[in-house]
Parts: structure tokens; sequence; C-alpha cells
């Protein structure tokens, strides 16, 4: 069955049903996803977070003074001689 086949199987409110859970999931939840994680970095608990999943498996207390997380590009900057992949 041939994907344009499917287009006359269904009714249009069963298409367009199809369409809006399309974009709902394709748009809605990749930004929903996105705004979450930005909240979960951004909010006062997160630096003892890293500090826990830092310390945890070496069996020690880690102790960090601030979190950052470097933009796309900036890590070959400050890691001489690395060469990043294409």
């Amino acid at each position: 069955m041939f994907p344009s086949a499917l287009a006359f199987l269904l009714r249009r409110p069963y298409r367009q049903a199809l369409a809006t859970v399309g974009l709902v999931v394709l748009t809605v939840l990749p930004t929903v996803y996105i705004a979450g994680t930005a909240w979960q970095i951004n909010r006062s608990g997160h630096l003892r977070e890293v500090e826990s999943e830092i310390g945890r498996p070496l069996g020690l207390h880690a102790t960090l003074e601030s979190v950052s997380y470097p933009r796309p590009g900036e890590v070959w900057n400050q890691l001489p001689g690395a060469v990043p992949s294409v």
C-alpha cells in the first residue's frame, strides 16, 4: 500500500487529527523538553546535583563553585591539539 493510498482510506477528520498529533509530537514536545531542561539547569539545586553526580562514583565529597556548559564550537578552543570531527 502506498502512502498516498492511505490518505484515500482515511476520512478528512482522521487525517486532520493525525496531522495535529504529528505537529504536536514534532514541534511542541521537543520545545517542552528543551524548556524543562533549561529550567532544571538554571535552578538553584543544580549545582548540588552535579556535585553528587561527580562525587558518588568516586566515593568522595565533591565541591564546585559553579557549573557551566560550553556553547557549540567553544569546546575546541579549550582543548589544545583537539581536532573537531566533521
